[in-house]
């Protein structure tokens, strides 16, 4: 079917192909010019900068390594860690020969704020302001690499955390011969200083160890990292280029240095603010063109069609009025040509309209409001209970205490049965509303047995009301009949966050797979409805995970469950 466009919509598609289709593709082009040199610009700058301060950092490192060498071979402290114990009292210039070289080393080292030594013959050596902190886990890890320097952190050591660097000594002449452990603290404080004096407020930097934990960083950032984009692996195979990573829905560039010393990567994270700040400017200037053409087509076909087609928009915008079933609607009707005569007409018939739906909807309602009342006389309880209670006393004076009796269980079943007071009830009152309906129904021709096992934890429990009655009531018409040794127990018991009711009877049994399917069935259908409300009920209630299920005993009967969730009594006003 061939469209058909109106006025205003043909002078806008001219409009748009004159103005702003062309000025929009030239906004879009220049955009993306200025977005692509912003960007290779400022990646270019991270990587110069990068490679700068790694080859620093890179250094840093390198001294505390070398310091760790210097004491491998030093002459004075082997021969000190080599004295046995015995001598070591009454070697005090060995000791202070020792102890002297070790202030050299480290006072020789911009980084190193401590340098702690432990021998294997019992002797500790210490300088700098850290206390002796050579772990067992130090230890072990120097051991493994046997000679070999590893690197880690302390953390919260004095309220900071350092970065270290720790080996075995081996004797320089006797390499199977151990002479303890050697510990090289960095200054963490200086590392910092000088990463911040060579900082600018849109960088900042991160140090990962080989398995990519977070050792240093410099201002981090509030976000946190992609795991993805920071991995090892990853990191490695970006070394010394630049990436791009969104970081709290913020774009930044990240150029990873690997440092040979140890296999750290130091991270260089920069905020690409000027490069955002340009795209935004173009984002800027190509929306503010857009509305301006947008808003110079609109202006024209507007100006063009409004006073052609103004009227009748108006006359539409009523009609719709009047779908949506508000009578109530009208044209203010102004001049006398067509359109205005159009609008005129319009009025009458909406009043004509409006005048029979009142009049038709009126009378619908009085009538439903008679039908009403007339259906509740019908069904008044308090008719009922009046009309039981009167037989009841008349079987009083008749001297009839059975049929009394009868009566009086009867009016309490309907009153307890008839009670507007909602879906939901109380274990009490159903236990309650099935003593009188097992009081009527053990009178008859059949009687039967009937035993109640309550958890005292219960009686209070909210619950779908009008249950167990129709259960009991199917087990004694369809399980029991007519045995003379007729069973039915009953058994409310709660089992942790469910209450479960079992309803167990000594009958022929059911077929379990016919009441299955019996459930499943839909409303329409009259076979088995009582059992099938009572599910629906409780699963509308709670739930799909709720509600009955039938089974057989190997010596006859049938056994069905219901299953609540176990809702605690709410506190009466006044309680603790």
């Amino acid at each position: 079917m061939k469209r058909h466009y109106t006025l205003q919509q043909r002078i806008f598609l001219l409009s748009a192909l004159l103005i702003f289709i062309p000025i929009t593709l030239y906004t879009a082009f220049v955009v993306s010019t200025t977005v692509r040199s912003a960007q290779k610009s400022y990646k270019d700058y991270t990587i110069f900068t990068m490679k700068k301060m790694g080859a620093a950092v890179e250094n840093i490192f390198a001294e505390l390594n070398r310091a760790s060498l210097f004491i491998i071979g030093s002459y004075d402290i082997t021969t000190y860690l080599s004295l046995p114990w015995e001598q070591l009292a009454i070697s005090s210039q060995e000791m202070f020969s020792a102890y002297n070289y070790q202030r050299y080393v480290k006072s020789t080292g911009e980084y190193i704020t401590a340098l702690q030594i432990r021998g294997f013959n019992g002797v500790t050596l210490s300088s700098g302001p850290l206390p002796m902190h050579i772990s067992s886990t130090d230890s072990m890890r120097a051991w493994v690499g046997n000679g070999s320097a590893f690197w880690g952190v302390d953390r919260n050591l004095g309220g900071k955390d350092y970065i270290y660097t720790c080996r075995l000594l081996r004797h320089p002449q006797m390499a199977t011969k151990h002479l303890g452990y050697a510990k090289i603290f960095m200054d963490t404080q200086s590392l910092r200083t000088f990463l911040a004096a060579e900082n600018t407020e849109a960088v900042t930097y991160y140090l990962f160890d080989e398995t990519g934990h977070t050792v240093f960083s410099l201002d981090p950032l509030e976000a946190p990292l992609p795991p993805e984009d920071f991995s090892p692996k990853n990191l490695l195979t970006k070394n010394g280029t630049s990436f791009v990573s969104v970081i709290g829905n913020k774009r930044y560039y990240v150029v990873p240095y690997t440092l040979a010393v140890n296999g750290w990567t130091l991270c260089l994270v920069f905020r690409a603010t000027a490069v955002d700040q340009q795209i935004v400017a173009a984002i800027l200037l190509l929306t503010s063109l857009t509305f301006v053409c947008l808003l110079l087509c609109l202006l024209l076909g507007n100006s063009l069609s409004h006073r052609i087609l103004g009227p009748l928009y108006e006359v539409m915008a009523k009609m719709k009025q009047m779908e949506k079933e508000d009578f109530s609607a009208r044209i203010d009707v102004k001049g006398n040509d067509e359109v205005a005569q159009l609008a005129t007409q319009f009025n009458r018939m909406a009043s004509k309209i409006d005048s029979l739906v009142d009049e038709v909807y009126k009378a619908d309602i009085r009538k439903k409001e008679a039908e009403l009342r007339a259906l509740q006389a019908q069904i008044n309880p308090h008719f009922l209970y009046n009309t039981l209670d009167m037989v009841y006393w008349t079987a009083k004076m008749e001297n009839a205490p059975e049929t009394s009796e009868l009566i009086d269980a009867l009016s309490l079943f309907f009153r307890s049965a008839l009670t507007p007071a909602g879906e939901f009830t109380t274990v009490r009152n159903e236990l309650e509303h099935l003593r009188y309906y097992v009081i009527l129904r053990q009178q008859g021709k059949y009687p039967f047995d009937f035993n109640l096992d309550l958890d005292p934890q219960t009686p209070d429990c909210k619950t779908v009301k009008l249950v167990l009655q129709p259960l009991v009531e199917n087990a004694i018409v369809h399980g029991i009949g007519q045995r003379a040794d007729g069973k039915i127990n009953v058994s409310i018991r709660r089992q942790g966050l469910f209450l479960v009711y079992t309803i167990e009877d000594n009958g022929a049994g059911v077929d379990v797979a016919d009441i299955q399917q019996l459930m499943a069935q839909p409303l329409e259908s009259t076979r088995g409805f009582g059992i099938r409300n009572v599910n629906d009920r409780i699963r509308l209630a709670f739930g799909p995970e709720y509600g009955l299920v039938f089974r057989n005993k190997p010596e006859g009967g049938t056994i069905v469950t219901v299953t609540f969730p176990f809702i605690k009594p709410e506190k009466e006003e006044g309680e603790p």
